[in-house]
């Protein structure tokens, strides 16, 4: 190989890993939790400042399963939601920085476990 193809080459592969470190370092992985079928979400600033009336949802498979306002507190209760991977979204917020989650709803029969938990969204 000519020295001229392998500089063109090298300075190819090098801005390939930078492109490609870049892109993995902004990736965000929402957190997932595994809950009961009836959970708690509360929704807070980083600060501990809660948030009444806002729409927490549940969605599965692309479509809204079921959503709860927050009451006063800041937490919206969810109630005999059916078993399966879901994804959890704050909707009507106003401003942006929010979490979401990932969700697995077990049959959580014990109720030291999974059935009694809160989740804490930002």
């Amino acid at each position: 190989m000519s020295q001229k193809r392998l500089r063109v080459t090298f300075f190819g592969l090098l801005l390939l890993s930078i492109l490609s470190f870049r892109a993995f370092a902004c990736s965000y992985f929402p957190p997932t939790y595994t809950v009961g079928k009836n959970f708690a979400v509360r929704v807070s600033s980083l600060e501990g400042a809660t948030y009444a009336g806002v729409r927490v949802i549940l969605v599965r498979a692309h479509r809204v399963s079921k959503f709860a306002l927050t009451d006063e507190k800041g937490r919206a209760q969810f109630e005999n939601v059916d078993l399966g991977d879901y994804s959890l979204e704050i909707d009507q917020l106003g401003i942006a920085g929010w979490d979401t989650a990932g969700l697995i709803v077990i049959d959580g029969s014990n109720k030291q476990g999974p059935e009694k938990q809160e989740i804490q969204l930002h």
